[in-house]
């Protein structure tokens, strides 16, 4: 679960032009391709967080994944995306380019229980 998650990321990255495309590769996955971001300094980041989705989401732990597009220079969210363990994301997403400089912040929810 937590690859689809983290590929839906990488699609929402790509799609919105977060990062420029030459920063991402395609790979295959599920027998689709996907587009995976290639920044050396994000990828640790990208997927320690979701090594530790995993282990929460197989304890049962994980509320929702979002996924938050900000402006750069005013922190102003101006989107969110909530991954839930129902969601599906499909590669045929059709989302119009961000015109402005954009930063991403990632938030894991927990259930009550944790």
């Amino acid at each position: 679960m937590h690859d689809c998650i983290l590929h839906c990321i990488n699609l929402i990255l790509f799609k919105r032009e977060i990062y420029p495309s030459n920063k991402f590769t395609p790979l295959d996955y599920n027998r689709e391709r996907v587009m995976s971001l290639r920044n050396l300094k994000l990828i640790p980041y990208l997927t320690g967080v979701m090594e530790y989705v995993e282990k929460w989401l197989l304890k049962q732990k994980v509320w929702t994944v979002s996924l938050l597009l900000q402006i750069l220079d005013m922190k102003k969210t101006i989107e969110g995306w909530d991954f839930t363990i129902e969601s599906l994301f499909k590669n045929d997403l059709v989302l119009p380019k961000i015109n402005q400089m954009c930063t991403f912040e990632l938030f894991v929810l927990m259930n009550d229980n944790v």
